[in-house]
């Protein structure tokens, strides 16, 4: 995600265990707790505020989106249920 502020940006991720995600759309709870302490607890992590009127930022910034581009453009070797990229 990227958040903006003005002329500043700053990317976001979110991670959240897999059985928390259950949880919250489902409402089961696992059946044995995860190994990860932490598993009901989303993390979220940001960059530093990029300023887009400055050079430096602005190209640091344009790494950062063509990263995350990069990531969701990648191909996907794992068919999920038949919902491949032949589709």
């Amino acid at each position: 995600m990227i958040s903006s502020l003005n002329h500043h940006i700053s990317l976001l991720k979110l991670r959240i265990h897999p059985a928390y995600l259950d949880y919250i759309t489902e409402g089961k709870l696992p059946d044995q707790a995860p190994s990860d302490s932490d598993w009901c607890s989303p993390k979220l992590q940001r960059t530093r505020w990029f300023d887009l009127f400055d050079v430096e930022d602005r190209t640091e910034a344009m790494r950062g989106i063509w990263g995350v581009m990069s990531y969701l453009m990648r191909a996907d070797t794992n068919d999920h249920d038949g919902i491949a990229a032949n589709q």
